[in-house]
């Protein structure tokens, strides 16, 4: 939808407001908003409240758009555990996209506890999300006695693999159907 910059704005004002009505259709207005509100909530993540902040992650992960890569990646390590779960989950949303970006960030693993923790929780929303068989060996190598050295060398494959197949439509055959051949 079309909004215009100051529609955009006072949606954002709102969102650090204490009216929890003014602050659901102010999330719905953004979310709904047409790709300029995306660069408005990555500026409204600049400390000015945390509740703001934390309104305006949960919205970017929302609408997924892939301007907010890097504004997530970053939010992984926000002081605020909400923020970090709303970035983790906006990487999630991103898919494919997010997962590379995971996996670089992981082909170099001396990353922050915060981070890596953040990282797992992407890995394991994409594993539920139709990415299972490439990241399996990853989150398997953030339980081996040498993580250090087994989660770069997976995530370095992982990102090397092609996407996971598409499941193939089957269509019956003679035998399947019960008929001969």
């Amino acid at each position: 939808m079309k909004s215009s910059q100051a529609e955009i704005l006072r949606a954002i004002r709102a969102l650090g407001g204490d009216d929890l009505e003014a602050r659901l259709a102010a999330r719905k207005t953004l979310e709904s908003a047409d790709q300029a509100a995306t660069w408005h909530l990555i500026q409204a993540l600049a400390p000015p409240s945390e509740r703001t902040r934390r309104e305006a992650i949960k919205i970017l992960a929302h609408r997924a758009d892939p301007e907010s890569l890097e504004t997530f990646v970053t939010c992984l390590e926000d002081q605020d555990s909400a923020c970090r779960w709303h970035a983790a989950e906006g990487l999630v949303a991103l898919g494919r996209i997010g997962l590379d970006r995971i996996l670089e960030l992981l082909e170099t693993y001396p990353g922050t506890d915060t981070l890596l923790r953040g990282a797992h929780h992407v890995l394991q929303g994409l594993a539920a999300n139709g990415y299972r068989s490439l990241v399996a060996p990853v989150l398997q190598a953030f339980q081996s006695t040498t993580p250090q050295i087994d989660v770069p060398a997976a995530a370095s494959h992982a990102r090397l693999a092609p996407p996971p197949a598409e499941r193939a439509t089957e269509r019956p055959t003679e035998e399947t159907r019960g008929g001969t051949t």
